[in-house]
């Protein structure tokens, strides 16, 4: 069952970029939702920033408190599927179509507490990386994978810094719960069985900032993400599978680093426009190794490329408490097509999104925000990992997605 193990290495390293390139969450903040996420590094919008980039909390005028709640609702379609079974048999008791399942609830914390006008703590609960992915116990796609999921609670202290009218810097501490459980069919002619596997472990990495304000109307920024390895362990359940068959795993993999870049402009009273380009090296991510307790090791080398994601969001304000937003994204997969898995049938995709913001009470903020997804049609041709060579699975992916999100945002004034 070595390559149960593989699968969740695999998907544990996509998870630094759901539905911003591999499945890395930015759904943190609705209020950056409507403008597709441009903005997150320069705008500082409200107590989310703590986590975008922590420069930008000296920027908030009051204390505050945000919540907020994500839905997204994907849908994948495989057509024209084709699959070997574990021993190498056509798989032909299957529709060659299948519609995989993978809706996803987001949440979102954010605190800011001004301490003085040149210093303010943040701290942030969220989902930055997550997905779930379930096929049928009889779809074609099965002996690949049946469910997926993978949650990341990211529990983050941040401190931002003024150090004069121009310049701010920040920095944040990342504390991330992982857990996550795969399953897949299994048939080596010994009838049909399966393998659910169950994970979990911690993570710890860093991110820093820093913003610059050449005029009262400009603001740039810029944020960087650490690398970080997650050690996971877990245990395997299986039945009519092949001996001997290991109960335990451990693993490790590196996950790259990344860089956001905004620029905030304010036009006018009215109009704010927001660009962004993050760059996440995934070409970091070569080899990944797999340790089971019955003293066998598995490698796959799956070289990744690197990834960029550009957005342009707009904001107007029509009326003194209600302000319009737009947004279009162009987000490239870390996936290569010798690469791609059912687990994970990612490709590039363009967002497009709007949004609004209405100021209910002289401390209360509603926000509100929709994004639709338009994802490039792929190919499949994915063999089995390791020992587990005989399966395979191939056909063409096609999909969208509708994100859906509200937040509730509390100043203390």
């Amino acid at each position: 069952m070595r390559f149960k193990g593989i699968l969740f290495i695999i998907l544990l390293g996509l998870s630094q970029q759901l539905f911003a390139a591999g499945f890395a969450l930015k759904e943190q903040s609705v209020s950056y939702l409507g403008t597709s996420f441009a903005g997150t590094a320069s705008a500082a919008i409200d107590a989310n920033t703590s986590f975008y980039n922590p420069a930008g909390l000296v920027l908030l005028p009051y204390n505050q408190v945000t919540l907020a709640a994500t839905y997204i609702a994907p849908k994948t379609e495989l057509t024209d599927g084709f699959a070997r079974n574990n021993a190498g048999a056509v798989v032909t008791n299957s529709s060659t179509t299948s519609r995989p399942k993978g809706n996803e609830l987001v949440p979102g914390f954010a605190v800011a507490y001004k301490y003085n006008k040149c210093l303010t703590f943040g701290f942030t609960v969220g989902s930055p990386f997550g997905m779930s992915t379930e096929y049928g116990s009889d779809d074609i796609a099965r002996y690949m994978a049946t469910k997926s999921s993978l949650t990341m609670i990211d529990f983050s202290p941040a401190v931002g810094y003024r150090i004069n009218r121009c310049w701010m810097i920040g920095a944040g501490f990342d504390a991330i719960r992982v857990k996550a459980t795969l399953d897949s069919a299994f048939n080596a002619g010994l009838g049909e069985g399966f393998g659910k596997n169950t994970a979990s472990g911690w993570v710890y990495g860093y991110h820093l900032g820093i913003m610059f304000m050449p005029t009262s109307d400009v603001q740039m920024g810029l944020a960087y993400f650490s690398p970080f390895k997650p050690r996971v362990d877990g245990v395997i359940l299986t039945r009519n599978t092949v001996p001997p068959v290991p109960t335990s795993l451990t693993a490790a993999v590196n996950v790259p680093d990344r860089v956001v870049y905004g620029v905030t402009y304010k036009y006018n009273d009215r109009w704010t426009a927001m660009g962004e380009v993050e760059w996440t090296q995934w070409a970091r991510l070569k080899t990944l190794v797999l340790n089971y307790n019955t003293n066998r090791f598995s490698q796959e080398d799956l070289y990744y490329k690197n990834a960029w994601r550009f957005s342009f969001g707009v904001e107007y304000q029509c009326v003194q408490k209600l302000k319009l937003k737009g947004g279009v994204s162009f987000d490239q997969t870390p996936v290569t097509d010798d690469h791609r898995t059912a687990r994970l049938p990612d490709s590039d995709r363009t967002w497009l999104s709007v949004g609004a913001s209405y100021k209910c009470t002289k401390c209360l903020i509603l926000d509100a925000g929709y994004a639709y997804l338009f994802f490039k049609d792929r190919s499949i041709n994915q063999w089995g990992a390791g020992t587990d060579t005989n399966k395979f699975l191939s056909g063409n992916y096609k999909g969208s997605a509708n994100i859906v999100g509200v937040q509730l945002t509390w100043n203390f004034m």
